[in-house]
């Protein structure tokens, strides 16, 4: 008798075996799809965040293809930003616009309503960086925000001639042969 409960032992041990890699592999399965499915869901959260308020737009504005992570092969979508040189061409036009400097908060929601969208982990920060990389054109003024760099802003103590910045006066210098 010990020997048929043996056997039957052994064949259950492998049914039981076989069930497991059978659900190990659904659950593998499974995982990729909740992974991508994850991905798209934050990507449609993110694109609701920075302006796609309606339906009307979500239809409107093409989704990037997915590209895949080398990491996990999952999708990933990865928007294309605008030259920083636009990017700071059409700041100062908001700037001159204002009158007034503007803050980074303020010319990024101004840039997005104009259809000028800036991606990133942290899209204010990327606007920050393509800013100060153009700091040869445009300058932030603290406690002011953004300003064109040739131009003075006397409220927020700004003035492109240091001279003037520390309140000197250049005498004219001497005419040949007078010290």
């Amino acid at each position: 008798m010990a020997l048929v409960s043996a056997k039957r032992i052994l064949r259950r041990r492998a049914e039981i075996r076989s069930e497991i890699q059978r659900l190990t592999s659904r659950i593998q399965e499974a995982a990729i799809q909740l992974g991508r499915l994850e991905s798209e869901a934050a990507y449609l959260d993110g694109a609701l965040e920075f302006g796609y308020q309606t339906e009307s737009s979500l239809s409107e504005a093409p989704l990037p293809p997915p590209v895949r992570t080398a990491e996990s092969g999952l999708p990933h979508t990865s928007p294309q930003n605008p030259d920083r040189k636009v990017v700071a061409s059409r700041s100062l036009e908001l700037i001159a616009a204002a009158g007034r400097p503007l803050s980074r908060k303020a010319l990024f929601k101004r840039l997005r309503d104009e259809g000028l969208e800036v991606y990133g982990k942290n899209p204010l920060m990327v606007l920050s960086t393509m800013l100060w990389r153009e700091r040869d054109r445009i300058i932030r003024i603290p406690g002011f925000g953004y300003w064109p760099v040739g131009k003075p802003y006397p409220p927020g103590d700004y003035f492109p001639d240091q001279t003037t910045q520390l309140g000197l006066t250049l005498a004219e210098p001497p005419a040949d042969g007078e010290e």
